[in-house]
């Protein structure tokens, strides 16, 4: 007889971790969502990774595994009994979010891609990288860099990555760069992402609940001119996209980043 799909079953050698031991959440709902978690952060798997991450049993594995797909967000791939994310699930949750966000952001992306014949995104820390949620590139530009939603880079390199990080509180040893971009206001960057490009980048400033962001500009160019308007007209778009969306800002930057944190 094939397993049943339920998600009720606690085996006695697995104990709950300290979260998951408050009453108010439904443990076998939580660790439904950290296996989504886990194969968005590193795709295809299978039971036994799973099981090994997570310090559950293999069974306990399978039937939420089951479940996720019976509900479509979850399907076996080929070799090896891994599974995987269904992108389309999520892409049609997600899109009323993502509609409501491009009608606000977009054309305020586009106008600048187009007044500075550059790429311009909208980058949301992810852990520790830069997540591209939102890109526009210029009409007018022979040459552009494409910048996809979903495109990731490490905090580590890039202007977007050094705002990222000049928008946490200062510490004891950080590196000059970030102290830098702190007290500028804007970070810029050459060669460091891709070869022959460069990128200013300024903060999205802060809404609760926010993760930090920030607003790029990437030219396909190795060098930098004209820093000072390009920053003012950085941001006066980061200033029109935190007034259009006001209180909902937290609300549209999180739901469009992804989410990593597997907790144990």
């Amino acid at each position: 007889m094939a397993p049943t799909v339920g998600l009720d079953i606690q085996l006695e050698n697995e104990r709950p971790t300290s979260d998951e031991r408050d009453s108010s959440i439904s443990l076998t709902l939580s660790r439904g969502l950290q296996v989504l978690e886990l194969l968005a952060e590193r795709g295809p798997i299978n039971t036994r990774e799973i099981a090994d991450t997570m310090g559950l049993s293999q069974t306990v594995v399978y039937r939420l595994l089951r479940t996720l797909g019976r509900h479509g967000f979850v399907d076996a791939r080929p070799g090896g009994g891994r599974y995987g994310i269904v992108g389309l699930k999520f892409l049609t949750m997600s899109r009323t979010v993502y509609k409501d966000f491009h009608q606000v952001v977009w054309p305020i992306l586009h106008d600048l891609a187009n007044e500075l014949d550059a790429t311009a995104f909208i980058g949301v820390q992810d852990i520790n990288e830069v997540a591209c949620v939102m890109s526009a590139e210029s009409d007018n530009a022979r040459v552009t860099v494409r910048y996809r939603p979903g495109h990731a880079q490490p905090l580590t390199v890039g202007a977007s990555g050094s705002v990222i990080r000049a928008m946490d509180p200062a510490y004891e040893g950080e590196e000059p760069g970030v102290i830098l971009t702190r007290k500028l206001g804007y970070a810029t960057s050459e060669h460091e992402v891709e070869s022959y490009t460069s990128a200013i980048s300024v903060p999205l400033h802060p809404d609760a609940g926010q993760n930090n962001s920030c607003v790029t500009v990437v030219f396909p160019k190795p060098y930098l001119d004209n820093t000072q308007a390009t920053v003012s007209l950085l941001k006066t778009a980061a200033a029109g996209i935190e007034e259009a969306l006001g209180g909902e800002r937290a609300y549209y930057l999180s739901s469009l980043v992804p989410r990593r944190t597997i907790s144990r």
